[in-house]
């Protein structure tokens, strides 16, 4: 349990869930109001985010 619980200290695994969450609701709403060029731009921003969080990722999740 203890093992689980430690997963939430880590800053990919809430941005993941953040990402997650933002996707499902622009599905459901099904509106965001961004233009095909606004939405190119957010994919590759979350790539970097990604690839930033992981650069400063120090020790794996089984030793927080």
């Amino acid at each position: 349990m203890q093992a689980l619980l430690n997963i939430f200290k880590s800053k990919t695994v809430w941005f993941g869930l953040l990402l997650a969450i933002v996707t499902w609701f622009q599905g459901v709403v099904n509106n965001s109001g961004l233009s095909a060029g606004e939405l190119s731009i957010i994919g590759p921003v979350v790539g970097l985010v990604v690839v930033w969080l992981r650069s400063v990722t120090s020790v794996p999740l089984s030793q927080k």
